[in-house]
């Protein structure tokens, strides 16, 4: 958890990839908030898929992680941020990081947990997260054209 106007990085461990988006789950919403494109010559290309402009990227996708950077959090970004990424000709998924501000979620009574995986590459992508609510264990599947 963490406290309204803090600055934040979530690392995305996905290793050995070309690109990577991060996503972010809320309320049953899936939006896209960066992607982070690897040049021919080593360079990262950052497309922002938001008009916020405190969503940032660290890092290089050939030297390391790369880390989306949120500045000055707020009580509306809580919810669940998972990275994916082009890998061998595969689609990976990172575990997913859920993020609670000031003790409040937006996804109420339950935690969202994505699993990694690889898929042979493919137009469209499914992530799989499991969240307990009321003792049960649900799964929710996302579908991503990627």
């Amino acid at each position: 958890m963490v406290q309204a106007g803090q600055n934040i990085s979530l690392t995305c461990n996905l290793t050995s990839v070309t690109d990577i988006t991060w996503y972010l789950l809320r309320s049953d919403q899936l939006l896209p908030l960066l992607t982070v494109i690897l040049g021919k010559f080593g360079e990262d290309t950052v497309n922002v898929h938001t008009a916020d402009r405190r969503i940032n990227s660290m890092g290089a996708l050939e030297s390391g992680p790369v880390a989306l950077e949120i500045l000055e959090v707020k009580e509306s970004d809580a919810g669940l941020y998972f990275c994916l990424g082009r890998c061998a000709e595969a689609v990976c998924v990172n575990t997913g990081i859920h993020l609670a501000v000031n003790g409040k979620e937006v996804i109420n009574e339950y935690i969202c947990i994505c699993s990694p995986f690889k898929l042979n590459w493919l137009q469209t992508v499914l992530v799989v997260c499991s969240y307990w609510k009321f003792d049960l264990i649900m799964d929710l599947a996302v579908v991503i054209k990627y």
